[in-house]
């Protein structure tokens, strides 16, 4: 029983240290996949330094990678580390599945790059291959799957595989994980109608509380986009008031003159009692120029009153005008109220929410 568990305690440590080991490659792999430079490659070459992190070894390694698998050689030093690291807590049987499932994560996603050529046009020139999935995904989309079942058959399988893959090395189910994502689709679209809701009570409430002000303000009442205004009733009412102002005016005015007119004859009444007494008193003859006396105010013409410029119906008319011309430009308005005056007219327009 101590032999059997000595035996597995060395097994463990051995496991370990081959881990670290080959963690350890990945991430040499990893900085020479990530400073490969094509210059670096060259059969008859005097060169004795390179510009990859790793020296000529990684620069030749990187090569060969991008060579056969293209751009999808980049997720390779990621999984020889996820593999050193794994091995550390897991035993073999649960490592070598998801190594041959990531062979095939591997191939599917070179077999995408490679039909997509646009995407990965400067990656492609800064390696100096000739295709974004290498000769792998070369082969794969152009001259096999791709062949027999066209770009769009092979896009979709190649899409398959490569989420099956991914879920497996993970150890996640895809019926589970198709179902984590409808719900969390679900619940952003149920979010976006709360936020939309949330959005139209925050523009109506001030809408609302607008419409309050304006009418305990004594302004004309706001109305709303349903709600039929009747312009000419509106304008009629403002020029039968406007008439009885001016009517009140006149009366105040004519009581006003004929108070001054009084004063007036008062006023003369005694300066010409005074003018005789101090002609009997001085006995001294007056010019005719003394004696002149000014015209009367009767003389002159009642003062017309002048009404506003346009009538109640040709008003209406203009604010029927004036909001067909802003629907005709795309704007949502409607006319809620005019202020006629003797020269200008205002019309007051509430545009629609949003």
């Amino acid at each position: 029983m101590v032999a059997k568990n000595k035996s597995i305690n060395a097994r463990s440590a051995w496991r370990e240290v081959c881990g670290i080991l080959i963690a350890t490659f990945g991430l040499l792999l990893f900085l020479a996949t990530l400073s490969y430079n094509s210059s670096d490659i060259g059969l008859f070459r005097n060169q004795t330094t390179a510009y990859n992190w790793i020296g000529p070894l990684g620069a030749n390694i990187s090569f060969v990678i991008f060579m056969y698998f293209g751009v999808a050689g980049y997720i390779i030093p990621w999984c020889i580390m996820w593999i050193g690291v794994s091995s550390v807590f897991w035993s073999g049987s649960k490592i070598y599945p998801r190594i041959l499932w990531f062979i095939l994560a591997l191939f599917s996603l070179a077999g995408l790059a490679d039909m997509n050529n646009q995407l990965w046009h400067g990656v492609v020139k800064h390696l100096n291959i000739g295709s974004p999935g290498g000769l792998f995904g070369e082969v794969l989309a152009q001259r096999s799957i791709g062949y027999w079942i066209g770009n769009a058959g092979a896009g979709l399988l190649f899409f398959v595989l490569l989420i099956i893959s991914i879920a497996r090395m993970l150890d996640v189910h895809v019926l589970d994980l198709i179902k984590h994502f409808w719900s969390w689709f679900l619940n952003q679209i149920k979010k976006v109608k709360e936020y939309k809701q949330k959005k139209i009570e925050s523009i109506e409430k001030p809408k609302e509380s607008f419409n309050s002000n304006m009418s305990k303000e004594g302004i004309t009442e706001v109305l709303s986009t349903e709600d039929q205004i009747d312009i000419k009733a509106m304008v009629e009412a403002q020029q039968i008031n406007s008439k009885e102002e001016i009517n009140q005016r006149n009366i105040d005015s004519d009581k006003s003159v004929e108070s001054k007119k009084s004063q007036k004859k008062t006023t003369k009444e005694k300066e010409e009692k005074e003018e005789k007494e101090d002609f009997i008193d001085s006995t001294i003859e007056l010019s005719t120029d003394l004696t002149y006396k000014l015209p009367s105010i009767d003389l002159l013409d009642d003062r017309v009153v002048q009404g506003k410029g346009m009538s109640a119906t040709q008003v209406a008319d203009t604010a029927k005008i004036l909001q067909e011309a802003l629907e005709e430009f795309g704007v949502e308005a409607k006319v809620t109220g005019v202020q006629q005056g003797p020269v200008v007219t205002c019309y007051e327009i509430l545009p629609s929410a949003g």
